[in-house]
């Protein structure tokens, strides 16, 4: 996969994140929808930190398989941590924000889905 893949993915995640948020102020108000859009840019923020530490492995500057695992768990943690705190602390309504949330796994699956496509397109000629 190459970085304007990774970018049309990136899209994708933004897309579904903007119209899961309108589809759910249309459906359940103001409050759910600051829920979703919350949950849309945690998932954004996860994915672009995702793309940084990769870049960093296949740009060969980071050579250290330990660092990267530890740096791939404390962002995980830290993902993790951050969505505890916000439902905890009734900060957002929970099914709202893990919708939100969701919107980088269906980005993320479009645009593999996309990508494969357009390969085998591609092959086929």
């Amino acid at each position: 996969m190459d970085k304007r893949t990774a970018e049309r993915m990136q899209v994708l995640v933004v897309g579904f994140g903007v119209a899961s948020t309108l589809g759910v102020y249309g459906v359940s108000g103001l409050d759910a929808c600051r829920s979703t859009a919350i949950g849309a840019v945690l998932a954004l923020i996860n994915w672009l930190l995702l793309r940084f530490l990769v870049g960093l492995v296949v740009s060969s500057s980071m050579r250290s398989k330990p660092l990267l695992a530890f740096m791939v768990l404390l962002k995980m943690g830290a993902l993790m941590g951050l969505i505890a705190y916000c439902v905890a602390s009734d900060w957002v309504q929970p099914i709202p924000f893990v919708v939100g949330l969701s919107s980088l796994v269906v980005g993320l699956l479009l645009g593999s889905v996309l990508y494969i496509a357009r390969t085998a397109a591609g092959s086929e000629r």
